[in-house]
């Protein structure tokens, strides 16, 4: 029995490996994108769309699971239009072959034939509540934020990157849209009816520690009640309205409630739960927010960050917690709240070199990510195993941009 498992391995083995000498090197580069939700497939759209200028490719997307077309939903209709041009089905996409995959998030996708499995964020931060090292040993390509990231994962894996795992600094694709966008936000405060104020936002992780694990609704209201000339406006993350994700210690129902009457109480309060956070950012004038990684992405508008720096978070990697600390004025406790807030106003540029700081460590290829990431795609091109003869070329255009002395000057200023 044994032996007869032993034949068929080396069986389909060598058949693998006939199939993808005949599919190598070929002109057109077949790129198959996998959609595990609708936040992962907004990060590969701006992808999508720049190869779409680019002749010699070939893609398509496809659902981790068998699930209908009709029965998938994009963040906005322009996604949505690009999903349904380019879906096949799950159950054939694993049998046709493909260069290459890209993943948002680890999932269950099964081809039958080999191909190089790319993996990319699907949200701008890392060593924050992990290093996302088990992310990127998942992977044979790894499309990271920055040369910085690089640094850090082979600061705490040496080895992470050798002949067998390439990495590119591509940057976040998703935020392109938000640094190119025009300054005229007229449009979004005329569709959510905000008054013509500056603008506040909270925003909110959904664990434990997060703002509202800690403090529940008391930082919108007290914020509303403390600063009439300001607009308050609350969101959060997606799964802290959602009754089925059973957080620990939130009742969605309860909190939902809670914000609302806030809101209803005070004229210069929003409860915005479900509206689109980077439009969110763009009109604001200040963000409040605790570890989630959108801190990030306000540092690339470069206005004022008020950081709750929760002693009972510890970061994976405590160098970018010190980021964080220098791009934002910083409170503990409730009662630190409005003072701090207060100083931000007062001085917004207080903070401007630790923002310009955590845009170089988290951010490569500003407004330009999504066409930078086709490009290492297609520079990649029709290679289909890292066992390939030509793997060489991946790993050689891998290590061409030198990461560390640049990143060591970076993470010094920063300290």
């Amino acid at each position: 029995m044994k032996y007869s498992l032993h034949i068929r391995n080396k069986l389909l083995g060598s058949l693998r490996a006939l199939d993808n000498w005949l599919y190598e090197g070929r002109k057109t580069t077949r790129i198959l994108f996998i959609f595990t939700d609708s936040y992962g497939f907004s990060c590969q759209v701006p992808i999508i769309q720049a190869l779409e200028s680019h002749s010699n490719v070939y893609m398509r997307v496809t659902s981790e699971k068998s699930t209908p077309l009709r029965n998938i939903q994009c963040a906005t209709a322009q996604e949505q239009e690009i999903f349904n041009r380019y879906f096949i089905g799950n159950k054939r996409a694993t049998f046709l072959k493909w260069h290459l995959t890209l993943d948002t998030h680890l999932n269950s996708f099964y081809l039958k034939r080999n191909a190089l499995r790319i993996g990319m964020h699907h949200g701008p931060g890392f060593g924050i509540l992990g290093s996302k090292i088990h992310l990127v040993q998942n992977y044979d390509i790894f499309l990271g934020l920055s040369r910085a990231e690089r640094y850090f994962l082979e600061q705490i894996k040496p080895d992470v990157f050798t002949n067998n795992r390439a990495f590119f600094a591509a940057g976040f694709p998703k935020a392109d849209k938000l640094i190119n966008k025009s300054a005229d936000n007229s449009e979004i405060f005329t569709r959510l009816n905000i008054n013509n104020k500056p603008n506040i936002l909270i925003t909110s992780h959904w664990q434990p520690t997060s703002t509202i694990g800690t403090f529940g609704s008391q930082v919108f209201a007290i914020l509303a009640q403390a600063f009439p000339e300001h607009n308050i406006i609350q969101t959060g993350h997606p799964w802290l309205w959602k009754n089925h994700k059973k957080i620990e210690g939130l009742n969605p129902s309860v909190l939902i409630k809670e914000f609302q009457d806030i809101a209803s109480q005070n004229e210069n309060a929003y409860f915005l739960p479900y509206e689109n956070a980077e439009e969110l950012l763009l009109i604001s004038d200040m963000l409040i927010a605790d570890h989630s990684s959108i801190i990030t992405t306000y540092c690339l508008l470069d206005k004022p960050i008020v950081w709750f720096d929760n002693p009972d978070v510890s970061f994976a990697i405590p160098e970018i917690r010190e980021a964080y600390r220098q791009a934002s004025n910083t409170y503990t406790q409730l009662d630190q709240l409005i003072n701090v807030c207060q100083l931000a106003i007062n001085d917004p540029k207080e903070k401007t070199l630790g923002r310009e700081k955590m845009r170089h460590i988290f951010y490569a290829n500003q407004g330009n990510a999504g066409p930078k990431a086709a490009e290492i795609l297609m520079a990649i091109g029709s290679i289909s195993s890292p066992h390939s003869l030509h793997w060489k070329k991946v790993i050689d255009l891998s290590n061409q941009a030198e990461h560390t002395a640049t990143v060591n000057s970076t993470i010094k200023s920063a300290n």
